[in-house]
């Protein structure tokens, strides 16, 4: 005897009842949140981060694997037990990012700026770029509390817009883009960011792309801890075809839950070279910068993403 199946027409309805529920339970949850992590300070969301980091190393297997892979890449010296310490701290690192993001919904631009240790490490290389009145790029990455960091920048009066990959859940698509949208930050989705990003940098804006993501077709090969990673060439080509330089910053949290930023020099564009020559030289100066930061934070650094996966044929 056949098996017996539903009609198709059912099982759609059956998964978009799935969805609906998923939706609704995600949208409730992050409800919850806003309204229980709004109310607490940075130091005490790190502390309840800390715990949940210990926990997650030992008890949820999601992209741990990933991450001890990527981690024996990158520091083949280190002890199994060094190894597991860095991991904890990206795990707490990652869930005190979450953490803030719910916060975030409530705070005022008065509480973002009171989050961050002031002055910026080489905060006078990006007030001298934004004192020209040129537009430039910010190159970053996944480090530190990266959503804060976006809405400190944005509340020092930075017309800034975000590069950034859709995500696949809308209700959490909705929820940090509702977040951004408070800072008055412009979201620009990879898909189609070329034209609008060209305009944006024009006007005197400031463009934030995110260096740290593993590109499977169209990247620049760079080493990256004595590897070669897929690269977006998105910063180089920009740089290069506007004449604008790219500026590497980069965020550590500290241990009462402030984040700390860094500000690197900034990358200018050699117009007289070839263009393909200059956006694998800034692309590989960006990536080093970003390798020395996370050398001496390892544990700031967002260790799940298969950052080697693509390789040079």
């Amino acid at each position: 005897m056949q098996p017996i199946h539903a009609p198709r027409p059912l099982q759609s309805v059956g998964r978009r009842f799935a969805s609906s529920i998923n939706r609704w339970f995600l949208s409730n949850l992050l409800i919850a949140g806003v309204s229980v992590f709004s109310r607490l300070s940075s130091k005490t969301r790190s502390r309840i981060a800390s715990f949940f980091g210990h926990v997650a190393v030992r008890w949820i297997p999601v992209r741990r694997r990933v991450a001890e892979e990527n981690l024996k890449i990158a520091f083949p010296e280190e002890t199994p037990a060094g190894r597991r310490r860095i991991l904890v701290e990206s795990y707490t690192c990652l869930i005190a990012g979450f953490l803030d993001l719910l916060a975030m919904f409530r705070c005022s631009e008065k509480d973002i700026l009171a989050g961050v240790e002031e002055p910026m490490d080489g905060v006078e290389k990006l007030n001298e770029l934004r004192s020209s009145g040129r537009g430039f790029i910010i190159v970053t990455a996944h480090t530190g509390s990266w959503e804060w960091g976006g809405a400190y920048l944005a509340s020092l009066g930075i017309d800034l817009a975000d590069v950034a990959k859709p995500l696949e859940n809308p209700v959490a698509e909705r929820f940090t883009s509702t977040v951004r949208n408070r800072f008055r930050i412009k979201l620009i989705s990879t898909r189609n960011f070329g034209l609008r990003a060209v305009r944006h940098i024009r006007g005197g804006g400031v463009l934030s792309l995110f260096s740290d993501q593993n590109v499977r077709k169209g990247g620049v090969f760079v080493p990256f801890f004595g590897r070669a990673a897929s690269t977006s060439a998105g910063a180089g080509h920009l740089a290069y075809r506007l004449g604008v330089p790219v500026l590497p910053m980069w965020g550590c949290r500290t241990s009462d839950g402030k984040i700390r930023g860094f500000v690197d020099d900034p990358i200018w564009p050699d117009t007289s070279k070839g263009m393909d020559s200059e956006i694998q030289r800034i692309t590989r100066l960006h990536v080093e910068s970003l390798e020395r930061f996370v050398r001496l934070h390892p544990g700031q650094y967002f260790w799940f993403h298969r950052r080697w996966k693509t390789q040079p044929l």
